[in-house]
C-alpha cells in the first residue's frame, strides 16, 4: 500500500486514478468452499481463462490524502457461473404435488388434465391466429390482420391462465411446441396460404372444439368441488372464445366459406 498527498498529483491525473477491487480473505475463502462442495456434488464451474484484476476509475476531487490500494491476489469471484453436469427433475410430469387448497387430489388430478388438454388447443389456436396475421389477403387485409392479431394476444392471455392454474393445482402445465401438437384436438392447418374465407371458416371450427372442451371440463370441475376451475372456465375461457366467435363469424355473413 502506498499514499500520496494531493500536491502530489496533477489535475489530469487526479480524474483518471484507478483502485483495484479489494477482496476480503474471508469471501476468498468461501468462495473456493462453495465451489468445492458444488464440484464434489457434480457440478461444473465455468472459469475465465485466465484471472485480471477488475479496476474502477475514481472520478471525484478529494481534499486530503489518497490512498491507493493494489491487491492482485487471485480470488474465485462469487460471480463465477456454475451449470450442472446433468439437467435435474424437481417433479416428474403428470405428478401433483401436495398443496393447501382444500381440495381433494382426484379433483386436483382431473382439473389438471384437462386443463392440459385445453391449454394445448388454446395455443393452437393462438398459433393459428398468428399464421392467418400474417397470411391474410384480399381487400379485407388490413382489418383481418389487425384483428387476428388482437385475438392472437388474447388467445396468449388465457393461455398464461391456464398455465398458471395447473400449476396453482400441484400440477405441471405443457409448455413445448411438440407436446403441443401432441395433445392439441384442433386439426393442424396446412403450410399453404389460405384465402380469408377459409381462414375465418378454420378459426370458428377451432373455436367451437375449444369451447365444446371448456363447457364440459366446467361442468366436471363444479361436480368434484373446483369452483376456481369451473370460475375460470367460464369468466376467462368460454366467454373469451365466445366473443371472438362473433367477431370472427360477422365477416363471413353473405360469403361462401370453404376449405379447401
Amino acid at each position: 500500500m502506498s499514499s500520496a498527498t494531493i500536491t502530489d498529483i496533477t489535475d489530469e491525473q487526479l480524474n483518471t486514478i484507478t483502485v483495484g477491487e479489494r477482496a476480503s480473505a474471508r469471501r476468498r475463502v468461501d468462495g473456493r468452499d462453495a465451489i468445492e462442495r458444488w464440484e464434489n456434488e457434480g457440478g461444473i464451474v465455468l472459469t475465465p481463462t485466465q484471472t485480471t484484476t477488475i479496476h474502477n476509475t475514481i472520478t471525484p476531487r478529494f481534499i486530503g490524502i489518497f490512498i491507493i490500494m493494489n491487491e492482485t491476489q487471485d480470488y474465485v469471484s462469487p460471480a463465477t457461473a456454475i451449470m450442472t453436469r446433468e439437467a435435474r427433475s424437481i417433479q416428474a410430469y403428470g405428478h401433483l404435488i401436495p398443496m393447501p387448497l382444500a381440495l381433494h387430489e382426484s379433483a386436483r388430478q382431473q382439473s389438471v388434465d384437462n386443463l392440459n388438454q385445453l391449454l394445448a388447443d388454446t395455443m393452437t389456436l393462438r398459433d393459428m391466429y398468428k399464421k392467418h396475421h400474417w397470411q391474410v389477403s384480399g381487400p379485407m387485409f388490413y382489418q383481418l390482420h389487425l384483428l387476428f392479431d388482437k385475438h392472437c394476444a388474447t388467445q396468449a392471455e388465457l393461455v398464461d391462465t391456464i398455465a398458471e392454474r395447473i400449476m396453482t393445482l400441484g400440477g405441471i402445465s405443457i409448455a413445448m411446441a411438440q407436446d403441443v401438437a401432441d395433445n392439441t384436438t384442433i386439426p393442424q392447418p396446412p403450410k399453404d396460404r389460405e384465402c380469408p374465407e377459409s381462414q375465418l371458416t378454420r378459426l370458428l371450427q377451432a373455436h367451437e372444439i375449444t369451447l365444446q372442451a371448456a363447457r364440459s371440463m366446467a361442468r366436471q370441475a363444479i361436480e368434484v368441488g373446483d369452483d376456481g376451475t369451473n370460475d375460470m372456465l367460464v369468466s376467462d375461457v368460454i366467454r373469451g372464445n365466445e366473443l371472438q366467435v362473433w367477431f370472427v363469424s360477422q365477416h363471413l355473413v353473405g360469403a361462401h366459406a370453404h376449405i379447401e
